[in-house]
């Protein structure tokens, strides 16, 4: 039996917080993309904020973003384009950005046989490896 299976939900939970939460932000990101493909939530995809190749084939697209106001700063790092239009952020959890560590966590334990690079089993395979090294 794996580590995982013996543990409480409530335990689970915070193993995985603690795995995800030592994720680089683009390791975060590129499993957030995956869980909102998977989804449907195209809106809430994050991609990084390269203006003039987002704007391809616009006159001054930097000026064009500019001038869109609140919700977008072409300097930031991320963009998301949403229902509401461009907004940028520069880290997971500035206000405009959609990540959600919770709602990853939830995917991940609910999809616990295949989310992208990742399954429960491979999660906790170091514990389990340390586990086996100690008998």
């Amino acid at each position: 039996m794996l580590k995982y299976e013996t543990m409480t939900e409530e335990e689970l939970r915070e193993r995985v917080e603690e795995i995800v939460s030592l994720w680089s932000e683009g390791t975060a990101i590129e499993n957030w993309n995956e869980y909102c493909e998977d989804n449907n939530y195209y809106d809430d995809r994050i991609e990084f904020n390269f203006v003039d190749e987002l704007l391809c084939g616009c006159t001054r697209p930097s000026e064009v973003l500019d001038a869109i106001g609140d919700g977008y700063n072409m300097n930031d790092s991320y963009a998301v384009f949403d229902i509401y239009g461009l907004k940028s952020f520069n880290y997971l959890d500035d206000s405009e950005s959609p990540y959600d560590v919770s709602t990853l966590v939830d995917y991940i334990i609910e999809n616990e046989e295949c989310f992208g690079d990742y399954d429960l089993e491979e999660l906790f395979e170091e514990e389990i490896d340390e586990e086996e090294d100690e008998e």
